[in-house]
């Protein structure tokens, strides 16, 4: 199910289970055939429509994936709102959620490149259609990575997951 941000509210992401992406990308175009794609990937998709209401929604509910344009809302990736707020986010919460960074000018799937900015993925936009299958490789990656600390943090009855 893919859903445009305004038509989401609270009551929607609390009665949707399973896993929830939110795609943050600025042209219609891309941002749809972004969002068929991790659709297809069993997500409930939300399309951001302008950087407040994206911040609105991320401020009360945590999504297990954000695509993130780095040229959303204002331009450059040191200027994007969303970056800025993922990147304040407490580790706790930050590592629940899983960003992709889509640049123009990174290569795809430069470790030390998402590593600076704070993303857990690049993909560079000439590889936007393998999207799909970037994401669901390396989405399984980061749930085999995680999956020893969260057991072992829910076994102690840490707060942190």
């Amino acid at each position: 199910m893919i859903k445009l941000i305004d038509e989401v509210t609270p009551l929607h992401l609390t009665e949707v289970e399973g896993r929830i992406a939110l795609i943050c990308i600025g042209d219609q175009n891309l941002s749809e055939r972004v969002a068929q794609k991790i659709n297809e990937l069993d997500f409930h998709t939300i399309v951001a429509q302008n950087p407040s209401a994206t911040l609105s929604k991320l401020e009360d509910h945590r999504c297990d994936l954000v695509v993130l344009d780095e040229r959303y809302g204002l331009g450059e990736s040191a200027q994007n709102p969303i970056l800025a707020f993922m990147q304040s986010l407490p580790m706790g919460a930050r590592r629940k959620t899983f960003l992709c960074l889509l640049s123009a000018k990174t290569p795809t799937l430069d470790p030390m490149a998402a590593f600076r900015t704070g993303a857990n993925l690049i993909i560079n936009l000439r590889d936007i259609e393998k999207v799909g299958s970037i994401l669901n490789r390396t989405l399984k990656d980061h749930r085999t990575f995680y999956a020893v600390l969260n057991d072992e943090l829910a076994r102690k009855g840490s707060p942190l997951i």
